[in-house]
């Protein structure tokens, strides 16, 4: 199914007007107990336009024709690390509205995956942020982009549905 196919009916069920589309390619070292912004640092679509900025890492509502209901669709790959935990959420401008938490995996697993979905009505000035979070007792663990795996990067789907 191509992606216009596949983009035509969802929009059957979800009035979609416009999308972003980013994916990481570079890895992001999260350093053990410390909340970090992420970056997804290649945009491969740009519908939404200049009415949604996203600078380092945090996405703003700048014009009035931006403004409307999102969904946030994100993939955080984390590498393998079999001790604490990893955690994910969404930050509509200081408020958590979305949480995403993951215990850790047998160290047999090659990546681990989560998967966040977020809906919020956004208007001019709203920011938006993903922040990430894990222990892995000490150490660093690396978020994966395209660089370490084209077909387990982390990636983030914006879409403007109202």
């Amino acid at each position: 199914m191509s992606n216009q196919v596949f983009r035509n009916e969802i929009s059957r069920y979800f009035p979609l007007k416009k999308q972003n589309t980013y994916f990481m390619n570079n890895d992001v070292v999260i350093t053990d107990v410390t909340p970090t912004n992420l970056e997804y640092d290649i945009q491969l679509t740009d519908e939404i336009g200049t009415g949604l900025t996203y600078v380092g890492g945090i996405f703003t509502i700048a014009n009035v024709s931006a403004e409307g209901e999102y969904t946030f669709n994100f993939v955080v790959t984390w590498a393998t690390n079999s001790v604490g935990f990893r955690i994910v959420w969404g930050i509509r401008n200081t408020e958590i509205v979305r949480r995403g938490l993951l215990l850790s995996v047998p160290v047999t697993a090659n990546f681990t995956s989560q998967s966040v979905s977020i809906t919020s009505s956004m208007k001019l000035g709203d920011t938006f942020k993903i922040q990430v979070e894990q222990t892995s007792g000490g150490g660093n663990l690396n978020v994966i982009g395209a660089v370490t795996s084209s077909s387990n990067r982390s990636n983030l789907q914006v879409n403007l549905i109202q």
